[in-house]
């Protein structure tokens, strides 16, 4: 009995464990979200300075990768202000061509209004 319960307890930590699995931050991920990060004015409508902060809820189907790119601007008057991006990025690592799949949506952070 104490043997089934610790194997259907491993199972279910198993599935779990599985079920989190999340692609990971990669440095080409990286490397998309700093060759992003400065095109991103057209869409937050801020000029200034952008900083990659976060990459997060990344999703990559084929070539494509959609994420949520989270940045730091600092506009023209040195003000900081944090906005956040979701994106589709298709990128060809043969040729290293990228380009923007859709339109990126930007806004205000969630958690840094």
């Amino acid at each position: 009995m104490f043997k089934f319960v610790a194997i259907c307890l491993s199972v279910l930590v198993a599935v779990q464990a599985l079920s989190l699995t999340k692609f990971a931050i990669t440095d080409d991920v990286q490397a998309l979200a700093r060759w992003a990060a400065p095109q991103m004015a057209q869409y937050t409508q801020i000029e200034g300075q952008y900083t990659v902060l976060t990459v997060r809820n990344l999703q990559v189907s084929n070539s494509d990768y959609h994420f949520t790119l989270d940045l730091l601007v600092q506009d023209l008057d040195y003000k900081y202000l944090f906005r956040s991006c979701d994106l589709t990025i298709n990128y060809q690592r043969s040729t290293n061509v990228k380009q923007f799949v859709g339109t990126p949506v930007c806004g205000p952070h969630p958690n840094y209004p």
